[in-house]
């Protein structure tokens, strides 16, 4: 396997990058304000490496088709409106740091994932290494809520337990992709336990975002898979057995936590929200840049609990706006390639990652702060960039059987004999 990896550089990154997510703070990096973990930092090294590789074999860094596909545009124009909030930046540090680490969390993983890998046989190593670091997290995590009773969230490995439900809501949906792709029953089998494994780790955490995550990426990710009216109702009726059955045997405590609207956490999301909202809407293109937060009076709005306000004040609403297009134009995407290639292959397990990765990252950015940083935005720009490889990948395997098709209809004098075998 080492021997495989000298080989194949890019596989090695990113399985670290994969497997080195449920630590997202990393390691720290003098000067950067810890904005460059462990994971961004394979990205970074393993762009540059894909951009070398590329012209070394006399291949241009970048295809023109992939300027041409909608949601790389939409990335590029979110991208040029936050470095235009430069010009309205209260204070130039913290933008200039924030633009690096969103160069790096943004533009490296969609470069990687898009140019990088060489078959989709070879990501299937970074997704198992995921499951595998994030079940032994997610095994902590529950040890040491039974350890407490349940009687609080979880705090465990220094890590906040919105990121610990966040990193299990993006293995649950890796698993979900396993069993959705695989007949083998032994695998099936494993990959069960993963998804129980990481279903455990929200329940110690206490992130109800987590849940709320994996169901909406796992309902996607049927759409995807051509399931029937009546598989989707199955699984809309699995929810909601499941949830009973949580609420029956979970201790009455972790009941409480999970359902009360007058804990701290839910109280200042909702005092935000409601506070911010009137102050945007009065001044929809006043952005105060990147990395900055907004002051009213005597109070300092930065830690807003959802990406699109987030965005919205750093950026004006076109922020906000541009984001909701990268997003519809990411599933939409993932629909697309879905349509176009049978439901068992690697290619079709790969699509289902992105695509439950879009989905589960980009609802947890609605309800917490970690869209930018810890590994959220990272983890959704990850998954694009898988969307617009196995596009890509679709249309030159489409070309080649174009070509194919056309030269065998000219006749077998004028077929190149290796095309022809």
């Amino acid at each position: 396997m080492i021997a495989e990896w000298r080989k194949k550089p890019v596989v090695l990154l990113l399985c670290i990058a994969f497997c080195c997510i449920p630590w997202a703070q990393g390691a720290l990096i003098p000067g950067l304000g810890g904005y460059l973990t462990i994971s961004s930092l394979c990205l970074l090294v393993g762009s540059v490496y894909a951009a070398i590789d590329r012209l070394n074999t006399s291949r241009p860094l970048v295809p023109r088709s992939f300027f041409e596909i909608p949601v790389v545009i939409c990335i590029l124009v979110y991208f040029a409106i936050g470095l235009a909030s430069y010009f309205f930046a209260a204070e130039q540090l913290p933008f200039l740091k924030e633009a690096i680490q969103r160069c790096i969390l943004i533009l490296a993983p969609l470069y990687l994932f898009s140019m990088g890998p060489k078959r989709p046989e070879d990501l299937k190593k970074a997704f198992y290494w995921l499951m595998f670091m994030s079940s032994i997290m997610s095994i902590i995590v529950f040890e040491e809520g039974v350890r407490i009773g349940f009687s609080a969230p979880v705090y465990a490995l220094d890590l906040h337990k919105n990121q610990i439900a966040g990193t299990c809501s993006v293995t649950a949906v890796i698993a979900i992709a396993c069993l959705l792709t695989s007949s083998d029953s032994k695998r099936r089998f494993m990959f069960t336990i993963f998804l129980v494994i990481a279903l455990l780790g929200c329940v110690a955490s206490q992130g109800r975002a987590g849940f709320l995550c994996t169901i909406v990426a796992t309902f996607f990710m049927l759409i995807a898979r051509r399931a029937s009216l009546k598989q989707i109702t199955k699984f809309v009726l699995s929810v909601a057995l499941v949830s009973v059955a949580i609420v029956h045997f979970m201790p009455k405590e972790v009941i409480e936590n999970a359902t009360s609207t007058k804990k701290n956490s839910n109280q200042v999301r909702l005092l935000v929200w409601t506070e911010l909202y009137p102050i945007l809407s009065r001044k929809p293109f006043s952005p105060v840049g990147w990395g900055n937060g907004l002051f009213v009076g005597s109070i300092l709005y930065h830690d807003v609990a959802n990406v699109l306000l987030y965005d919205w004040m750093q950026m004006s609403i076109l922020g906000p706006l541009a984001l909701l297009s990268i997003i519809f134009f990411a599933i939409k995407l993932t629909l697309d390639n879905a349509s176009r290639m049978p439901t068992n292959t690697y290619l079709s397990f790969v699509n289902l990652i992105a695509l439950g990765i879009i989905c589960t990252r980009f609802t947890h950015g609605m309800l917490d702060t970690f869209w930018i940083g810890r590994g959220c935005n990272l983890c959704t720009f990850m998954g694009i960039g898988l969307a617009v490889y196995v596009k890509l990948l679709l249309d030159q395997q489409q070309q080649i059987r174009r070509l194919s098709n056309q030269m065998r209809a000219a006749g077998p004098a004028r077929i190149p004999q290796k095309l022809a075998a």
